[in-house]
């Protein structure tokens, strides 16, 4: 039996051949039993799928044209996309569950997914399982297949478990092997999940090439290892080509670096001599326009001031009045609220005097203390509540036409209940009259009571017993049309050889072959009276019984009438009880206000009546509150209107634009702000707000002056700005740093500007010069433009000149320049032995790798147990290989020792050898052809770098069967499928191991044999295999082969003659495996 984890069933939905089954898997055995087409090799591809997705897959089976997964998804009319699904319910632990599975479109489209009852599913994460298996009805909502987004929310809702799905499969083979589902980590490399579809494949009998040695090195290792190495070597190459190249140019620059470097320097001095004379120019114009600058601002600045004391106060003025406004704006919205306050709370005090009053005349009208007219009220307001469901009672009773006398008979309790019990009692009795009825109709022609008449002779009473007993069951005489339905074909048989077999106080036993049934004669007889008294007799019972029947419908339609009359009343026993009740209103309460008023507000007026005293005395304190509120209300209304007048003819100082804009710039203030804080004052100390202001107002509106011309001043200092500007943008950085400048007058500075010209000049036309030189077609662009800088980059290599060189280091850098270059050839030399020698390494460390799996495999064929019919063994030797791998020892040692003497330039470089040897040779190529010649490899054979990189070089394989004596036999083809069996096994056994570090790990493992029956007794060695190697077993074949009643499940599959793309339901054998 498998261990755990395994594959307890196979679902699949919406597949062709296997449209909406789920397949129980015994824990070691499974057969897929049926003919050519039925399905069965399909199962062997589901697991397939299920276990390395559709990127891989590739079928076994043999058809027209290559079975593709969305082939396997079967279609509908419609001609859109169709959808199907794969899955498996994996048993973690007994009865703990996960599922995993493949989505499939016929449109190619596709994904894996798994469902856990958790919601992480980062790939380290645990799977959490689920007690119950999923099914195909899980993936089903009202007979629609789901998409698989819309499964998510089907299962989250249903099941409450978590579906995730990847249309990639790495997290998917993460989240298997972590959690102990698959063996092997199939989510490493393409060449993992790859080499695992093929032993599948192969299981399920793919044919493999195993006759050739590279064939078979493929099959076991795949070819991904020598394209690495391949790919390795030439992108060393790619990478050492451009410092080769780099050497032998720079050499060929040096002369022309030298010839550069001697113009560049004449061109730098006469540039030198120009920027001294700017800068002497420069900073005198500077000097010059900041004195000038100064000056004119000063006065500006003093005019603008005048203007500003006369024309700033009037606009204050009028924002104090704007503040004042708005503070009486506060104040009135304060002084409103309050007064809204104590108007509201004078009305709340009034109503509660009202109330008080209106209480008192209620208790002098009814003559009663205030607990009697409370109680008074309470017994009205509940009379009135009950009159209300009485009348609303009788008027559904009116509208549904029911008989409102039918609650007479109900308790007071529980009537909707009482009515539903007497519902179902009379349904029951109906139906019962209704059968009786039918019994005793004489006229039915197969009835028994009819056969009696027709007898024409007295029965004795155990005969009439009989009768009575199988005519009450309803027997016929006749075969009826139901089948399992009871009849009597020949009654006098019957009562002839009655069998008894005891009596009872009420009738007695009677024996009906080996049945004892009890007959009941505690009856008035009448089968021995004659027809005519019997035939009376059934008259009058169908009469009577029809009599009752209808009395009984009657009752019961009244019965359902008043049940709807109660399913529309919430809490229909407080009506019924109102409606018995006798209720009488108070009359002289009714012409009261307080008949129709609420608890609530009745409670109010008490409360109001009891506190009378303190009511009245608040009533005269609010009063007299809102009357002062009242008139400072008035006063600050009446302020507000004055003002508000004053300030909409508030006279405004329209300001020239030129004078707010050059207020603005040189930041004109007013020194006034003391003497508005003095007519503040004066306003703040005054009874009279509005006349002070007005006062104030009048005296300041004529003091108004118009402004000085500044314009013209303005315009003179902008020219002058801006001369100053032109002069600055030159060389900031410099002129920030000038602060001792002797003052010249406008001459003298015009004279400085010309002398720097003439410089500037002759540095010009000695650039021009050396562009056209040595720019070429590029001079154009250079021309004219002085860039000494950009003109090195152009000359000179990037690694000579940057922002940071100076031009008198230009020479010294070419010199250290053509020394780092001489440095880097020796160094290419070296770079490209390390890359050789590193690659070399790789070559043979995979070589043994494979060598070591390759005895592996070899040990694991050779156990005893691996033994196929004909007492043969399956052998994979080693044969000679292309090359002998001892030379990459010779060459790796020989270059040790040359690395051991230190690296490139120096003194021990002629004691190095092979590193020596291989100098001269300038491509990795031809170093790597060398080294192998040079360690010991025959020059006649020419190899090819492909070759000397390529692991499976240096050693060869044979694959074969063989008997006792070592003989080579070609086998049957069973044979040969058990051979490829064991190799598959032999090989998934090496992952395994090699991946999870000689561990054994628990997971599924399956071998799906296709065409079981042909290996003959090769199937007992491969089930005695998967059984020591926790293998479930899946056998298909058009027989059943070799039944194992105890640890088998067998599924007969039926091709269907209707369609050949679906199946008849498979026929399930279920094995005695203790699950």
């Amino acid at each position: 039996m498998k261990k755990y984890p395994r594959i307890a069933r196979l679902s699949t939905l919406n597949i062709v051949r296997h449209q909406c089954f789920d397949y129980e898997f015994s824990p070691f055995r499974t057969d897929f039993v049926g003919e050519g087409g039925a399905g069965k090799s399909m199962i062997g591809d589901l697991l397939q799928l299920i276990c390395v997705g559709t990127k891989a897959f590739h079928s076994p089976t043999k058809g027209t044209g290559p079975r593709q997964p969305s082939t396997l998804v079967l279609r509908s009319e419609g001609g859109g996309t169709d959808v199907g699904y794969a899955f498996l319910n994996i048993e973690k632990n007994k009865e703990q569950y996960v599922v995993i599975g493949i989505y499939l479109e016929s449109s190619g489209a596709s994904n894996m997914f798994i469902v856990q009852n958790g919601h992480d599913f980062d790939p380290n994460s645990v799977l959490n399982t689920f007690d119950q298996k999923l099914g195909v009805e899980d993936f089903i909502k009202d007979n629609k297949i789901l998409p698989i987004a819309e499964l998510k929310n089907h299962l989250l809702d249903n099941r409450d478990l978590t579906c995730e799905s990847w249309d990639q499969t790495v997290r998917y083979h993460q989240l298997l092997y972590n959690n102990d589902i698959l063996p092997i980590d199939l989510s490493i490399n393409y060449r993992t999940l790859e080499n695992y579809a093929k032993i599948i494949q192969a299981f399920s009998r793919e044919s493999l090439d195993i006759n050739k040695s590279e064939k078979l090195q493929s099959f076991l290792f795949g070819d991904d290892k020598e394209k690495e190495l391949v790919s390795r070597f030439y992108a060393a190459i790619e990478e050492l080509s451009e410092d080769f190249k780099q050497f032998e140019h720079n050499r060929d620059e040096i002369a022309e670096l030298k010839l550069r470097q001697l113009n560049l320097s004449a061109l730098l001095e006469l540039k030198k001599l120009s920027e001294e004379k700017h800068k002497l120019y420069i900073s005198n114009a500077y000097a010059l326009c900041n004195s000038e600058i100064e000056r004119l601002t000063s006065k500006i600045s003093e005019r603008l001031g005048y203007y500003e004391q006369a024309t700033l106060l009037l606009p204050k003025l009028k924002d104090e009045l704007s503040r004042k406004l708005e503070r009486i704006e506060s104040e009135i919205t304060l002084l409103n609220t309050e007064w809204s306050i104590a108007i509201e709370e004078r009305n709340d005090w009034k109503k509660k005097h009202d109330q008080q009053q209106e209480f008192g005349k209620w208790l002098e009208s009814l003559n009663v203390s205030e607990e009697g007219l409370e109680a008074i009220y309470h017994t009205h307001q509940q009379s009135k509540v009950r009159l209300e469901k009485r009348k609303l009672l009788e008027e559904k009773c009116i509208l549904h036409n029911a008989d409102i006398r039918i609650l007479e008979k109900l308790e007071s309790k529980n009537t909707a209940l009482q009515l539903a019990e007497i519902y179902k009692s009379n349904e029951t009795e109906i139906d019962f009259k209704r059968k009786l009825l039918s019994l005793n109709n004489i006229n039915e022609q197969d009835s028994l009571a009819k056969w009696v008449l027709n007898l024409g002779q007295n029965l004795t009473k155990e005969q009439e017993g009989v009768i009575r007993k199988f005519h009450d069951l309803n027997y016929k005489t006749t075969a009826p049309a139901e089948q399992g339905t009871k009849y009597v074909p020949e009654p006098l048989k019957l009562i002839e050889s009655l069998q008894l077999s005891g009596f009872s106080e009420t009738g007695y036993w009677l024996n009906l072959g080996g049945v004892i049934e009890h007959i009941d004669t505690n009856f008035e007889a009448i089968f021995d009276k004659g027809t005519s008294a019997i035939r009376s007799y059934f008259e009058n019972q169908s009469v009577s019984l029809k009599t009752e029947l209808d009395a009984l419908e009657k009752t019961q339609k009244a019965t359902a009438k008043m049940q709807a009359v109660l399913d529309e009343l919430d809490n229909p026993d407080t009506f019924i009880e109102a409606w018995r009740e006798e209720i009488q209103l108070s009359d002289q309460l009714e012409v009261l206000p307080l008949h129709k008023m609420e608890y609530s507000e009745f409670k109010l007026f008490r409360e109001s009546y009891a506190n009378r005293l303190n009511i009245a005395e608040k009533l005269d304190e609010s009063q007299r509150k809102f009357d002062r509120l009242d008139c400072n209300r008035r006063n600050l209304n009446t302020l507000q209107d004055n003002l508000e007048r004053r300030f909409s003819t508030f006279q405004t100082i329209v300001e020239p634009q030129e004078i707010s804009s050059l207020k603005l710039r040189f930041k004109i203030t007013s020194n006034n702000s003391k003497n508005f804080d003095d007519i503040l004052a004066a306003l703040d100390l005054s009874e009279d707000y509005y006349a002070t202001f007005d006062e104030f107002y009048t005296t300041e509106i004529n003091c108004i002056s118009h402004a000085h011309q500044v314009v013209q001043l303005d315009k003179e200092l902008e020219s002058i700005q801006l001369t100053r500007n032109s002069v600055y943008i030159q060389d900031p950085e410099w002129l920030d740093t000038q602060t001792d400048a002797i003052l010249l007058d406008r001459e003298q500075v015009d004279k400085l500007e010309e002398n720097y010209k003439n410089s500037l000049q002759e540095y010009i036309i000695k650039y021009n010069t050396l562009c056209n030189t040595f720019l070429k077609e590029k001079a154009k662009r250079f021309e004219n433009t002085g860039d000494f800088q950009g003109l090195c980059y152009e000359v000179l290599p990037s690694e000579i000149v940057n922002e940071t060189t100076l031009e008198n280091e230009i020479i010294e850098k070419i010199d250290i320049y053509l020394r780092e270059i001489n440095l880097k050839n020796k160094k290419l030399n070296h770079r490209k032995l390390l890359k050789l020698q590193d690659v070399i390494e790789k070559v043979q460390q995979e070589v043994s790798d494979q060598i070591y799996n390759v005895n592996f495999i070899r040990r694991f064929l050779n156990e005893e147990d691996k033994i196929i019919t004909g007492d043969l063994k399956v052998v994979l030797d080693f044969k000679a290989p292309l090359f002998n791998h001892e030379w990459m020892s010779v060459f790796l040692d020989s270059i040790g020792k040359d690395l051991e003497l230190g690296g490139e330039d120096t003194l021990f470089d002629s004691l190095k050898t092979i590193s020596n040897d291989l100098e001269k040779y300038p491509t990795l190529q031809e170093k790597l052809r060398e080294s192998f010649y040079k360690s010991g490899g025959s020059r006649s054979l020419k190899p090819k770098v492909e070759e000397l990189l390529n692991p499976k070089s240096y050693y060869g394989l044979k694959f074969a069967i063989r008997n006792k004596e070592g003989l080579k036999n070609d086998g049957s083809t069973s044979q040969a499928y058990s051979a490829i069996a064991l190799l598959c096994m032999a090989k998934l056994r090496l992952i395994d191991y090699s991946q999870n570090r000689g561990k054994d790990k628990g997971a599924i493992r399956f071998m799906a044999i296709d065409e079981a029956e042909g290996l003959g007794s090769n199937f007992d060695m491969l089930y005695k295999l998967a059984l020591d190697n926790d293998y479930q077993i899946l056998s298909l074949s058009i027989n059943p082969n070799k039944v194992d009643l105890k640890n088998q499940y067998i599924y007969l599959l039926q091709n269907s003659r209707e369609n050949t793309n679906i199946n008849y339901d498979p026929i399930p054998i279920f094995g005695l495996t203790n699950v």
